[in-house]
């Protein structure tokens, strides 16, 4: 770290975050390097609180979006670029310190395009379909394997959760033996599994059809014509209010929306 005069000149500041430590890179407005600290995660928030208001660059990843809202809370303009943006500023022999100064030459770019900071509203909705769609994948991943064993044993069951459940159900009957009881045992337990997961995704299913009658941005999106409550959701999670975005199709280009 530089002298307590030459702080009062911080505009600008790059962070890298890691797992046990924030690397950070302050410049002034003449691009001079006034501070250049790397603070444990836990002290980290008490020592940005007594450095001059300025501009922060961050890159968007794991935990960015929780630094980016406590930082706005102390008064810091912060804005998160893609890693992909940033990469180009970082030179050689890349470590934290040459990214977290990285993130402060690249946040001053005038041609530089950033990404929406995420409310705390927007990272609830987002874990709710994360977890949703962990548990479809896993419901999906059990489902294959039951067919691929039923397979095996010379039963084949057509596409659709619906086809599987009422192939199951007629299987697992007292007086069916296609099954012998080893491998109706082992399918019983499946089949509870399988439900269980069923039971799971209903959950959140209907927990994010709450927060879509709720939120008024989602409600807004609701009237679209085809947009139902898990596709509103989703797309507050990834936006919010569409604000960084100046048209629809830099929004489309943000979504992939592009044309091959």
């Amino acid at each position: 770290t530089t002298g307590g005069e030459s702080m009062k000149n911080l505009t600008t500041i790059g962070i890298d975050s890691a797992k046990n430590f924030m690397q950070i890179h302050g410049t002034d407005e003449k691009g001079k390097v006034v501070l250049r600290k790397r603070v444990k995660r836990e002290s980290f928030l008490v020592f940005m609180a007594n450095l001059p208001k300025c501009l922060i660059g961050m890159e968007a990843c794991g935990g960015s979006n929780y630094w980016a809202i406590e930082l706005s809370k102390l008064g810091f303009t912060v804005k998160l670029m893609s890693p992909n943006k940033v990469k180009k500023y970082v030179g050689s022999h890349k470590n934290d310190a040459k990214d977290a100064e990285a993130c402060a030459t690249a946040v001053t770019r005038a041609n530089m395009t950033f990404v929406p900071i995420k409310t705390k509203e927007q990272m609830d909705i987002q874990a709710i379909h994360r977890i949703r769609s962990y548990h479809i994948k896993q419901r999906t991943g059990l489902s294959n394997m039951m067919r691929g064993l039923l397979l095996e044993l010379g039963i084949a069951i057509s596409q659709g959760k619906a086809a599987l459940t009422k192939k199951m159900r007629m299987l697992l009957e007292i007086n069916n033996d296609q099954l012998d009881p080893i491998m109706k045992g082992v399918f019983e337990d499946l089949s509870d599994q399988l439900k269980r997961l069923d039971d799971e995704i209903e959950i959140y299913t209907a927990r994010l059809e709450k927060l879509a009658q709720e939120d008024d941005y989602c409600k807004r999106i609701l009237t679209i014509p085809g947009i139902g409550p898990i596709t509103a959701t989703a797309m507050i999670a990834k936006i919010g209010n569409g604000s960084e975005f100046r048209k629809g199709r830099e929004l489309s280009a943000y979504l992939g929306l592009v044309p091959k």
